[in-house]
């Protein structure tokens, strides 16, 4: 993925290490409202922050993606199925997408493009709408309720 995006040639002509998203590593949370250990990206641990670039759109489970539902990026490709088994509606996924942003907060920063959003049923369906915002803090719950009242 990253060669075919030019990401990994970039990366690699300024000698930039890339972080390791394959292997997973065990990170726990104590008094998890859910889950308190999560197997999570290598790379995502060992950075020592983290800046998360989510695209404010419309989801078919929790609604909304957005920042908190952004840091599922860091659970391992093959792996993220067995969170949508283990919580396969959405209040049980939302409580573990809460989870996974605690166990690895506050490591982060958020900007979130939220200038143009697609909503409805995307991607092939979807229909573009132009909201005009950049996002960014710190606060992952900050992000997703101004995103939010973005739509109204």
């Amino acid at each position: 993925m990253l060669a075919g995006c030019g990401i990994q040639a970039a990366a690699e002509s300024l000698g930039v290490p890339l972080a390791d998203f394959e292997t997973g590593v065990e990170v726990s949370l104590p008094r998890g409202a859910l889950d308190c250990l999560f197997k999570v990206a290598k790379g995502a641990v060992e950075a020592g922050r983290i800046i998360g670039l989510p695209r404010l759109k419309t989801h078919g489970l929790t609604t909304m993606g957005g920042a908190l539902k952004n840091m599922f990026g860091v659970v391992p490709g093959g792996r993220k199925w067995e969170y949508h088994v283990t919580h396969p509606n959405v209040e049980t996924f939302s409580r573990m997408i809460v989870d996974l942003n605690r166990a690895l907060y506050p490591r982060r920063l958020w900007v979130m493009d939220a200038i143009t959003v697609m909503e409805g049923n995307r991607p092939a369906n979807g229909r573009l709408r132009k909201v005009g915002l950049l996002i960014m803090t710190a606060d992952p719950v900050a992000a997703d309720a101004i995103g939010a009242g973005s739509w109204e």
